[in-house]
């Protein structure tokens, strides 16, 4: 329900959702990322901040912890950062047995995010209010 209520644009109401959850015993790292990934695509950033630092102590264990903290860096800006996370993710992905039915990070994906990444900063920018020469 809480990624239905996302993707309606109704954040507030997909955080009680995911709370909710979290009161059924819910997976609490589960629970805590989504959070953050609804402030995130909310545009809260400190909110989703403030979720995955609750989360710090999975970062050495949890791909989809880094592949989280790599969208937000992304989203603020940080590409440098979000490259070293999704880079992360990949790392620890390649350790975990596919025995996981949730799974949602492709490696295919992540490398084509970072380079997406690498190529958009490598690109000169124009500065505003001038026009593309042609």
């Amino acid at each position: 329900m809480a990624f239905a209520l996302r993707r309606l644009g109704k954040y507030d109401e997909a955080i009680e959702n995911l709370n909710a959850g979290a009161k059924q015993g819910a997976d609490s790292l589960a629970i805590s990322l989504e959070k953050a990934a609804t402030y995130r695509i909310a545009g809260d950033f400190e909110s989703a901040e403030k979720e995955m630092k609750g989360c710090g102590n999975f970062k050495n264990v949890s791909a989809e912890f880094h592949y989280q903290l790599g969208r937000l860096c992304e989203a603020k800006g940080l590409y440098e950062e979000a490259v070293e996370n999704y880079k992360a993710a990949l790392e620890l992905r390649r350790g975990i047995r596919r025995r996981c039915f949730t799974w949602r990070i492709d490696a295919t994906f992540l490398v084509m995010r970072m380079r997406r990444l690498i190529i958009t900063r490598r690109l000169p920018r124009r500065r505003r209010g001038t026009q593309a020469r042609c």
